[in-house]
């Protein structure tokens, strides 16, 4: 699990967001995967109609995992916990570089 110093941030080296970032992004680019997760986390209220619009609205498969990964970052610890519980149902492989 993601640990802090109680401020609510992560240090850029001990974010697994930012750590293991180009993996994630090499292995997101799977149109299946990306999709299953947006409509995990919309269903699951941690993404707004609005947050996948702009994802979906990048040109490349690369430049929406970057997005993904930087709303996610952004949206603090639920929306990380879910995106990690996400990529446990749709991609094992990849919930073990987030935690």
């Amino acid at each position: 699990m993601i640990q802090d110093d109680g401020s609510g941030l992560l240090g850029r080296e001990e974010d697994p967001l930012i750590k293991n970032r180009p993996e994630l992004v090499r292995d997101l680019t799977s149109s299946a995967v990306m999709g299953d997760i947006l409509n995990h986390l919309l269903s699951r209220g941690h993404l707004s109609e609005e947050e996948c619009g702009i994802i979906k609205a990048n040109r490349t498969a690369h430049d929406k995992a970057r997005e993904l990964l930087d709303i996610v970052g952004r949206k603090g610890e639920a929306a990380r916990r879910a995106f990690k519980e996400v990529l446990e149902e749709v991609s094992p492989h990849l919930a073990e570089l987030v935690e």
